[in-house]
Order: structure tokens, then C-alpha cells, then sequence
């Protein structure tokens, strides 16, 4: 009861262009006339954003190495120093760094995912909130196993000019006590700290079920824990947009799901015509082909039930044949690798049915979505 419990918070935007400016004013203090350099607005606010998440000492560090690495306060002086911050958030073992150069054009389908999250594209902007607009909290993607959940959420990051981070629940489990509930809550104020981003939970439903967060196992560490994740996901104003996906949204705590955490949920089905045509043209593309050699609409009618991952895999394995034969890839040898594909939604067509049905007229569709005029 003596002692008295002060927490340090990472520094804030105000504390971070503190330190940028003692870094500017440090290198032209000798400097005259033209030998001084320039700090431009959209440097000044892109190096303050990129150091957000790294403690006062670190945020000095990386803007001093910056510097030393590119002699100028330009575009490479942003990325030197958010490449030191990816360092720093890895050390943590709470959040891995993505590299992504997946943009909406490399996806096929989902039309109505990307439509949703282009009308956002501004929503992180200063004209957002002088408009009264809160930032997105993010969305939610259910549906079958490779139909495209985890590659177009890194698209979205590259939609909206972030960096991505990966959520790796597992890892913030611990079998010592006590571990568990802080390692959520140090997870929660880095991302807290990082400012924007889109933080990639992929395949939630294998730790964050019914059951594994009624504690029931564990003396309630679990449920202790998923308590602090969702007061989080509900309270937080800070602009990371979370992207979760899920296999089975049948097994998703009610908690989880309900409106509040997140902005929207969406269901990912089989793709249909039209976008089996979108990832066939991606898919070939892909691998170097232009898709005026291939009978498209007969492509189409054969990958009927198939997944776009499925897709993307009979291509490729119709690129090994013909290349096994010394011949250039063609329509039949697509179509002989997509008549011998048994697609997942036969072998798995009552676990689909089910939870296609128990969705229904409850999540958003991922392809469709009506603009307003």
C-alpha cells in the first residue's frame, strides 16, 4: 500500500515530433543557406507515424539512424525508420510484420468486400473526423476454406496505404500463471501504441471458440482473457482496423460476433460465375499468360464448386504437366486438371450446406454491396 503504481505509456504523437525535431534541428545547427535541409509536411507526419509503437529512446534511435542511412528527410527516411520500428514490435513476439505487395487487382471476386472498403479509403483522414466520423474498426470474413479470406486482407492493408501486422493468438497463450492475461493486455496497448495499421487475426475460430474461451480447462484464464480482448475491440478508438477470418463461424462465441466489436461481417462463399471468370483472369495473368489463348467461358463452366484456391492450384498443376511435355500451357490441359479435381464443396458438402444455411440473411454478402448514390 506504500508504493505507489505509476504506468509509463509509449510516447504519443506529441512526445514523438518532440524528438523529430531535436533530430532536424541537430543536423542543420551547423549548416547555412542552401546546405540546410528541408523537413516537408508529408515526411514530417509519415516518419511520426512510422515511429508510433517504439519507446522514447528507440523513436531517437531510429530517427537518428535514419538519417545517417539517407543524408535527407525524404521518402527512404520514412521507411528506415518504420523498418526500425518492425524490429522492435518482432522482439515483442506479440505481432508479426507482413510484407504484402497483394493489391485488389491480384483478387479475384469479392466485390463486395472491396467496394465496402474502398468507400472507407478516407474514413482514416482529418476530413473524417472534422465530419464526425469515428475511425472503422474493421470486418469480419467467414466462409469456406480457400475462397480468397486471408489474401484479400492483404490487400486490404495495401488498399489503404498500412502496414500489416498478423495476430498470432496462439502465442500469447502461456502455461505460466498469469502470463496469458498480460501478454493480451501488453498485445492490446502495442497495437494501442502502433497507430495505423490493419492487424490480421487469420483463422480465429481455432483459438477464440465457444469452448476454448468458457475456461472451463484452465481456472478461467482463458475466459479472463477473451474478457480483456473484447472490452478492448469494444472501447478502443485508436486506428488499427482489424481483419479476422474464419472457417467456422458456427463455433464463434455470440460475444465475439456481435455488433460493436466490429464494423461488419461478411460471408465468403463458393465464387460464382462472374467471379470465377475475375479469378481466372487473375490466375492466369499470374503466371505469365495472356487469358485471350484460353476459351474463358468453358474454364468457367468446368471450375464450377470450385474454390479460388482450387483454382489456382489445377492451373498450376496444368502448368507442370505442359511443361513436363515441352509444350506451351492450353485450354485442354486447364480443363483436364479441373475434370479431375474433386472439389472440397463435394467431399465436404453437408459441414458447407449447414453453415451456409445458419448465415444466411445474418452476414453480409462478399459479393454484394449497393453503393450509395
Amino acid at each position: 500500500k506504500d508504493i505507489q503504481m505509476v504506468d509509463y505509456d509509449l510516447p504519443d504523437e506529441k512526445a514523438i515530433t518532440a524528438k523529430l525535431d531535436i533530430i532536424f534541428d541537430a543536423v542543420n545547427r551547423d549548416k547555412k543557406g542552401k546546405d540546410k535541409l528541408e523537413l516537408p509536411v508529408e515526411i514530417k507526419e509519415g516518419a511520426i507515424e512510422a515511429a508510433k509503437g517504439m519507446t522514447e529512446t528507440e523513436v531517437e534511435n531510429a530517427f537518428a539512424l535514419a538519417i545517417v542511412e539517407n543524408r535527407s528527410f525524404s521518402a527512404p527516411y520514412v521507411k528506415s525508420v518504420f523498418r526500425e520500428k518492425i524490429q522492435q514490435v518482432k522482439k515483442s513476439g506479440l505481432l508479426n510484420f507482413v510484407e504484402s505487395d497483394i493489391n485488389f487487382d491480384k483478387v479475384g471476386g469479392l466485390g463486395g468486400v472491396k467496394a465496402w472498403i474502398k468507400q472507407r479509403k478516407r474514413a482514416f483522414s482529418k476530413e473524417a473526423r472534422a465530419y464526425g466520423l469515428p475511425f472503422p474498426k474493421g470486418l469480419g470474413l467467414a466462409g469456406i476454406a480457400g475462397c480468397g479470406k486471408t489474401l484479400i486482407s492483404k490487400g486490404i492493408a495495401n488498399e489503404f496505404g498500412f502496414p500489416l501486422y498478423q495476430l498470432d493468438l496462439g502465442g500469447l497463450f502461456s502455461k505460466y500463471v498469469g502470463e496469458t492475461e498480460n501478454n493480451f493486455i501488453q498485445m492490446t496497448k502495442t497495437v494501442d501504441s502502433i497507430g495505423r495499421c490493419v492487424l490480421l487475426i487469420d483463422e480465429i475460430e481455432k483459438y477464440l471458440n465457444s469452448g476454448a474461451t468458457s475456461g472451463a480447462g484452465d481456472s478461467g484464464t482463458s475466459s479472463r482473457s477473451f474478457a480483456t480482448f473484447l472490452s478492448w475491440l469494444n472501447d478502443r478508438t485508436n486506428p488499427a482496423f482489424i481483419v479476422y477470418t474464419s472457417n467456422n463461424h458456427l463455433i464463434l462465441p455470440i460475444e465475439l460476433i456481435r455488433p460493436g466489436r466490429f464494423d461488419t461481417l461478411f460471408w465468403v462463399d463458393l465464387p460464382n460465375v462472374d467471379e470465377r471468370k475475375d479469378i481466372l483472369n487473375v490466375v492466369i495473368k499470374k503466371f505469365g499468360r495472356d487469358a485471350k489463348n484460353f476459351d474463358i467461358p468453358s474454364l468457367v463452366a468446368a471450375s464450377d464448386k470450385f474454390t479460388g484456391a482450387e483454382i489456382d492450384n489445377a492451373f498450376k498443376d496444368a502448368m507442370f504437366a505442359s511443361f513436363s511435355e515441352n509444350k506451351e500451357i492450353n485450354n485442354s490441359y486447364v480443363l483436364k486438371e479441373f475434370n479431375s479435381v474433386v472439389p472440397q464443396s463435394i467431399t465436404n458438402e453437408t459441414a458447407i450446406t449447414k453453415m451456409r444455411d445458419a448465415v444466411e440473411g445474418r452476414l453480409r454478402l462478399a459479393t454484394d454491396f449497393i453503393e450509395t448514390p
